[in-house]
């Protein structure tokens, strides 16, 4: 057994890995890239970016997400900091190896908590969009 000390994980857990690199989220909206074998991060534009998440509010204790349901009647419900961290994001695919290629895609799929239905976001260049299958 080989033991890595990340001080990066401190706060933060992994939602998936692809190509040698795990994505990350914390208690703050900042996602990111890490390597756990160069150390190396590559930030992603933050989850107040989504289209369906309109606030981060930090002040507002297990409130601080400000999200939209879409779709039929919009409307609006507040989301923790902890169930955005802990079950948010489902699975992260990446569609080349950052190391290797400024040309990749990050594909997340995100359990909402608002429906049975999950949703899929693309990162496009530096913005998320959401994807829609026809």
């Amino acid at each position: 057994m080989h033991h890595l000390y990340l001080p990066e994980l401190h706060g933060k857990r992994c939602c998936s890995t692809s190509h040698g690199w795990m994505v990350m989220v914390g208690d703050d909206p900042e996602l990111c890239l890490l390597n756990p074998f160069t150390r190396a991060i590559i930030q992603l534009p933050s989850l107040t970016k989504f289209p369906n998440i309109l606030d981060f509010r930090e002040f507002l204790v297990d409130n601080e997400y400000l999200c939209l349901v879409r779709g039929g009647r919009k409307r609006e419900y507040a989301v923790s900091k902890k169930t955005i961290r802990e079950s948010f994001i489902v699975k992260a695919i990446i569609s080349t190896n950052p190391s290797l290629s400024v040309d990749y895609t990050v594909m997340l799929i995100l359990d909402t908590g608002i429906s049975l239905r999950r949703r899929m976001m693309a990162l496009e260049g530096r913005f998320w969009e959401l994807v829609i299958f026809a």
